[in-house]
């Protein structure tokens, strides 16, 4: 269960320009096809109801990793 819906968090922005560049631009920068560069031990990390970084969204970054650890905090 998600504590929050997405449409609460999008209202805990308060200044609707700042949502404008940092919100809504955010979906628009893929640095997915990059991550396989990471060569270093990596900690993927996030929380089971994490609604900004969701933890399919960390399994995803994990799996481009190579070396890399995920761990999901209840």
């Amino acid at each position: 269960k998600v504590p929050y819906s997405p449409e609460l968090f999008k209202d805990c922005i308060r200044n609707p320009e700042v949502w404008d560049v940092f919100g809504r631009k955010q979906y628009e920068f893929n640095f997915l096809p990059k991550l396989n560069l990471i060569h270093c031990p990596t900690l993927v990390m996030t929380g089971e109801y994490d609604p900004e970084h969701p933890p399919a969204f960390a399994k995803q970054i994990a799996s481009k990793i190579p070396n890399s650890t995920l761990t999901i905090v209840k």
